[in-house]
């Protein structure tokens, strides 16, 4: 629901995120290397490039690189299980992830890289992302981030 709370049951919009940060923080492990780390792959500029990014030389020299240190925020992480897909080499379980920001966390990560992250490493995993959700606790805006493993421990 958008705006604010019509009955006043969660008291002030303060109140209300605040406690929403504190059943998110329920949410996040307590072993540390299972906390999400997120990712932004490092880009590289070309001199001569498309409107993409992209070179039109295979063999050109990147005339700078646009690395973004990772970064930590606040999230409940849900293990989905294993999702069958088929692949060129038969049908593989693809564990999956959910992963819920607050829009204070969120917007942390996108002042961070400029743009949202384009992976998530959890205890020597790293996961892709699938789709993005938005929806609204009232003022709150509220992120889900499905992703899927690349690579399983």
């Amino acid at each position: 629901m958008a705006g604010a709370d019509p009955t006043g049951s969660f008291g002030d919009g303060s109140d209300f995120k605040a406690g929403i940060g504190i059943a998110m923080a329920m949410g996040l492990p307590n072993a540390v290397q299972l906390r999400p780390t997120f990712h932004w792959v490092v880009d590289a500029t070309y001199a001569d490039a498309d409107s993409s990014g992209w070179t039109y030389d295979l063999g050109a020299t990147p005339i700078s690189w646009n690395s973004i240190t990772d970064k930590a925020v606040n999230c409940a992480v849900e293990y989905q299980g294993g999702t069958e897909m088929g692949t060129i080499a038969g049908f593989e379980n693809a564990i999956t992830i959910k992963l819920t920001l607050l829009d204070a966390d969120y917007n942390l990560l996108i002042a961070h890289g400029g743009r949202p992250p384009d992976e998530v490493f959890i205890a020597n995993a790293t996961y892709t992302f699938d789709r993005i959700e938005q929806t609204a606790l009232f003022t709150v805006d509220v992120y889900t981030i499905y992703c899927t493993a690349v690579d399983q421990p």
